[in-house]
């Protein structure tokens, strides 16, 4: 009798021990290391994650899983990543899209499935699309042949004072100064909707990376559409109107303890520019 009382307390501390992740917390923040960008299909595209259960502690020895979906084929697949070696509770895994479109894609790990921001993969490399035309080079072209008209003229005046070589000076020089100025004028109209639209630009990639770094796990913002909310925490305080100094949110996202050494906010190691577009992003007005 004294044995089966034995055996049962020792199923039931087996059973404890497997599920002491669970009943420590259940819950974990899965942060992507860098935001994929340039997605080709058929390239394999690698991804890197950390894992940190309540948001601070490392999870090592964990087999997450991701799997994607294209909504606009219903092409899907999923893949198993692997620990990082030399590197605490982070994990890496190669992609590789079998098709073009709209791919919405998860990372499943210790009881998580947290969704990322949505990928959109292309047909070819972005930068072989941002090639300038052809037609771009005609004002340049025509402005070379001006000057090189207005050398010639000016050459051939050295020796004669013909008044029909310095009227062809004349329109070299026109041609030529007109050319490059009508290139000079493209190229900084090119250059006007990228600076107009930098701040959008930076609203956008802050609403993505609070996404990716899994801010929302603990955070809510209402400007997220609500699909990326499959688990909506209110650990800490809604974002939603922040209204604190841009300042003080630097220092804090570049090191939360430095600032209050108890706090429950974790270190996601972001670099300069992934703070700036989170402040850009949690500083803008509500719509």
């Amino acid at each position: 009798m004294k044995s089966k009382i034995i055996a049962s307390l020792s199923i039931i501390l087996v059973v404890l021990a497997l599920a002491a992740p669970a009943l420590a917390g259940g819950w974990a923040v899965i942060t992507l290391e860098r935001l994929p960008s340039g997605v080709v299909v058929g390239v394999p595209l690698t991804v890197r994650f950390a894992v940190r259960q309540h948001g601070k502690t490392l999870l090592p020895d964990l087999t997450p899983t991701i799997s994607a979906h294209n909504a606009q084929n219903g092409d899907s697949f999923s893949i198993d990543a692997r620990p990082v070696s030399g590197s605490l509770g982070r994990y890496e895994a190669v992609l590789t899209f079998p098709s073009t479109g709209t791919w919405e894609w998860t990372v499943q790990a210790f009881t998580m499935d947290q969704r990322m921001p949505d990928l959109v993969v292309s047909a070819n490399s972005p930068v072989s699309q941002a090639l300038p035309k052809e037609g771009s080079r005609l004002p340049i072209m025509i402005g070379i042949v001006g000057l090189v008209i207005a050398l010639a003229a000016l050459g051939v005046s050295l020796r004669t004072k013909r008044r029909w070589v310095l009227s062809l000076f004349v329109l070299g020089l026109m041609v030529g100064v007109a050319g490059f100025a009508f290139t000079a004028s493209k190229a900084e109209k090119s250059n006007e909707p990228v600076i107009a639209s930098q701040i959008a630009s930076d609203v956008e990639t802050g609403q993505t990376l609070f996404i990716a770094k899994g801010c929302l796990t603990c955070h809510v913002n209402n400007r997220v559409e609500s699909k990326y909310y499959d688990f909506r925490s209110d650990i800490g305080p809604n974002l939603t109107s922040y209204k604190g100094s841009p300042e003080f949110l630097r220092i804090w996202l570049k090191n939360p303890a430095s600032v209050r050494p108890n706090t429950g906010m974790p270190n996601l190691e972001l670099d300069a520019a992934e703070i700036d577009a989170l402040i850009t992003f949690l500083s803008a007005k509500a719509d």
